[in-house]
C-alpha cells in the first residue's frame, strides 16, 4: 500500500535567551539552533563586554566582540570554519556570565 501525504511545512526560528546570575549580561540567538553557516547573537549588557565561542573542552575558539557593549547589540556568529559538534558562547563581564549552547552541524 503507498499512502499519500500532503500539507505544508514551516520554517520557525528558534530564539535561546539566557542571562547571567543577576541578569546584568544576557545573550539571544536570532535565528536556528542547529547552526549551519552563520547567525547573529543579541547581546545585552551595559558593562565593557567578552563574547567567545568555546569548544566542548572548554578552548576558545573564537572572540566575537570584545569590547563596551551599550544597552543591546547584534553581534556576528560565523560557524563556517568550526567544525560539526557543540559549543558554548560565552558572554563574561569579568565576574558575570552568560552562557548560550548552540550546535554546529554540516
Amino acid at each position: 500500500p503507498i499512502a499519500q501525504l500532503r500539507g505544508t511545512g514551516v520554517t520557525s526560528r528558534v530564539e535561546t535567551d539566557v542571562a547571567s546570575e543577576t541578569g546584568a549580561i544576557g545573550l539571544r540567538l536570532i535565528g536556528a539552533n542547529p547552526v549551519s553557516d552563520a547567525t547573529d547573537v543579541e547581546l545585552r549588557s551595559l558593562t565593557n563586554t567578552t563574547v567567545t565561542i568555546v569548544d566542548q573542552t572548554g578552548r576558545t575558539v573564537s572572540t566575537i566582540f570584545d569590547g563596551a557593549a551599550s544597552g543591546t547589540q547584534r553581534v556576528s556568529l560565523q560557524t563556517s570554519t568550526l567544525p560539526a559538534g557543540m559549543y558554548n558562547v560565552v558572554a563574561s563581564n569579568g565576574s558575570e556570565r552568560a552562557i548560550l549552547s548552540i550546535v554546529v552541524v554540516r
